[in-house]
């Protein structure tokens, strides 16, 4: 197994782990005055969107294709 291959096995956790250190910067850097409940729901949305990008790439249409 080379590299490549390691990346391409290991890319849909990669994927989450981004999104989850977007989840912060955006929590840290735009929302720190915010309402806890925007900032909760503005999490839950990266991390929404983040889900449908990485089902797309299960499905076959992403990257992967």
């Amino acid at each position: 197994m080379n590299y490549a291959d390691l990346f391409r096995v290991t890319l849909p956790e990669t994927a989450l782990e981004v999104a989850a250190l977007m989840v912060l910067i955006v929590d840290l850097g735009f929302l720190r005055k915010a309402v806890l409940k925007t900032r909760v729901a503005v999490a839950a949305l990266v991390e929404w969107l983040d889900a449908e990008r990485r089902c797309g790439w299960c499905c076959g249409k992403g990257p992967r294709a």
